[in-house]
């Protein structure tokens, strides 16, 4: 049943979400492509702009340029912001707005370009400020949704956003609370996802990535810009369709034209009422000089059962007609009553008739099965002891859930004072507070239970017994899967000295290089896998050693000369391993 409400109030905040995310789902895609056509470039543009003003060394030299160019997309920007809310009043009326010239897309251009910009400078001080905040955002939400409506000269779309900003202010501010309630969700669900994205390259295609390496990646400028844009772009489109909806029901209040649609909804139920009816009249009138089976007759008496009461419906959609097409003179509370009397007997037969054939036997397939509970008598004993024991356990869950309730309940009223009598603004803010207050209750209980398990897990981990294990059989060299993650870097170096004391030197060569590896991966410039080549490497190191050349000289050297002996044909002496070796150390020493 829907709740009478004074007009000063508005719609419930809460209606008013529903029934902006219902435009925004029914809308039609050409909407959202103006919209995030002209968004996204600015967006992009704007992330580009915050990159290289934070980290590029020309900052100084490019800023009048990207500052400029950042200016003009702001202004297409605004333009198609304004084009997205004439369309979705369009998509609203169910027919096309009056069509506009070049001549004044070009001023609602320069108003939006205006007096958005504004906005850059405006929106801080009120938010620092925080009493003018919601009215202020509710002034450039209107422009937008209210700059490219109108094709009156003399209508100024600056005072009507004003005028409809100060409308509502408790429906504009709970909006405006939701919202950002809405917002931190949205923000942190796409900021996993794009912290999620660089994993998956790791994991599907070996991309090493900085958000790999390291957690603290998420704390780049850059990144957390990205995921508020984005974020951004994901909630703004919702705020645009619902201060449209406020801008249209606050018109709608001198103009009317809310009751206009509801009568063209009506007209055309109506008429689809009545065209069922006549079908089944016709239906009917066929059948009646025709052999007719049990069923056939079964069927006719049915139809003959419910057409009186089609019949009313026809008379009332006549009637409805008739409503539709009264003179303009006539009151909007006329309209109303007017079109609220034929229906309300016709209505009441038609249900009663349709009622009246559904409960017949036929249609019995229709209703649910019931239940037919079995008789204890029936049971055995053990079916017994099991069904007392189901219900004593029923019953006490049922109880503690209901103790706590109780308490919870009483909790909130002492906190909060839900008893007597309440301010007409205070119920809303009110239930905020509460559904507030439990939501932090729970995640205060969450944390407790968080912490208790990380104490029994560190407990239990404690009194874990340690196990000797036998120390492993150095590596094969000649497996070219060894990796030189397999050994520390002076268990590498042990084994090399050892192949060398054998008259391995190409082995000994290997156990230098895999030493090396070793040595540049504790020192997080290298990330050891089986997957990598050499030259892979190389390129990983150049991109981490820019202050230590020495270092990428030496290991330059030393990945062309194990090469060159590891798969190529050149033999190796003792001098060229003990040149190696000396690179090696140049390695491990920079």
């Amino acid at each position: 049943m829907k709740v009478s409400r004074p007009k000063d109030l508005g719609l419930p905040a809460i209606d008013l979400l529903e029934e902006a995310v219902h435009l925004l789902r029914t809308a039609p895609l050409g909407a959202l492509a103006l919209y995030y056509a002209g968004t996204i470039p600015f967006v992009l543009a704007f992330l580009f702009f915050w990159s290289d003003m934070s980290r590029s060394a020309l900052a100084e030299d490019r800023l009048a340029p990207l500052a400029g160019g950042l200016a003009v997309l702001f202004a297409v920007m605004k333009l198609c912001h304004a084009g997205f809310g004439r369309q979705l009043r369009e998509f609203m009326l169910g027919q096309p707005l009056p069509q506009l010239s070049c001549g004044q897309w070009l001023g609602i251009a320069s108003v939006q370009t205006f007096w958005q910009a504004t906005g850059l400078i405006v929106m801080p001080v009120a938010l620092t400020i925080l009493l003018p905040a919601g009215w202020c955002y509710a002034f450039y939400q209107n422009l937008s949704a209210l700059g490219a409506v109108t094709t009156d000269p003399a209508a100024n779309p600056v005072r009507e956003a004003a005028r409809q900003a100060l409308r509502w202010p408790r429906q504009n501010h709970l909006v405006l609370v939701i919202v950002s309630a809405l917002y931190p969700v949205v923000l942190i669900n796409v900021a996993i996802v794009l912290y999620g994205i660089p994993f998956l390259l790791k994991t599907l295609l070996g991309i090493e990535t900085g958000f790999t390496q390291g957690i603290w990646a998420i704390f780049n400028t850059t990144f957390l810009a990205t995921a508020f844009a984005v974020a951004w772009l994901c909630v703004d489109p919702l705020l645009k369709a619902l201060y449209v909806l406020r801008c249209f029901q606050g018109q709608a209040v001198a103009t009317g034209e809310d009751i206009r649609l509801d009568l063209r909804a009506h007209r055309e139920r109506r008429k689809a009422e009545l065209v069922v009816a006549l079908t089944l009249a016709m239906l009917v009138a066929g059948s009646a000089g025709e052999p007719r089976s049990e069923a056939t007759i079964g069927s006719t008496r049915e139809a003959a059962a419910i057409a009186p009461a089609f019949r009313a419906a026809a008379g009332a959609s006549s009637a409805l007609t008739n409503v539709v097409a009264a003179p303009a003179s006539t009151s909007p509370l006329k309209l109303r009553a007017s079109r609220a009397s034929p229906f309300r007997g016709a209505g009441a037969e038609l249900n009663q008739a349709i009622d009246e054939v559904l409960q017949r036997r036929e249609y019995a397939w229709r209703l649910p099965r019931e239940r037919i509970k079995q008789n204890d008598a029936q049971l055995s004993w053990l079916g017994r002891t099991v069904q007392r024991v189901r219900d004593w356990l029923s019953d006490t869950l049922r109880s503690m859930a209901r103790s706590i309730f109780e308490f919870f309940r009483w909790l909130l009223d002492k906190l909060f004072g839900r008893g007597g009598a309440q301010a007409a603004g205070g119920q809303g803010w009110g239930d905020a507070v509460r559904g507030m207050f439990i939501l932090l209750l729970v995640v205060l209980v969450a944390a407790i239970g968080y912490l208790g398990y990380r104490l029994w897990r560190n407990h239990r981990n404690n009194l874990r017994v340690v196990t000797a294990l036998p120390v492993a059989t150095p590596p094969n060299l000649d497996d070219d899967n060894v990796t030189a993650a397999q050994l520390p870097e002076d268990e590498w170096l042990r084994l090399a000295r050892e192949l060398i004391a054998q008259g391995e030197l190409r082995l000994a060569l290997r156990a230098f290089y895999l030493a090396a590896l070793a040595h540049l991966s504790g020192r997080g410039l290298l990330t050891i896998a089986r997957h990598k080549s050499n030259h892979d490497y190389e390129l990983e190191l150049d991109r981490r050693s820019h202050a230590l050349p020495e270092v990428m000289r030496a290991f330059t050297t030393s990945v062309a000369a194990f090469d060159r002996v590891w798969y190529g044909r050149h033999e190796i002496t003792r001098d060229a391993l003990a040149e190696f070796e000396s690179n090696v150390r140049r390695i491990r020493g920079g």
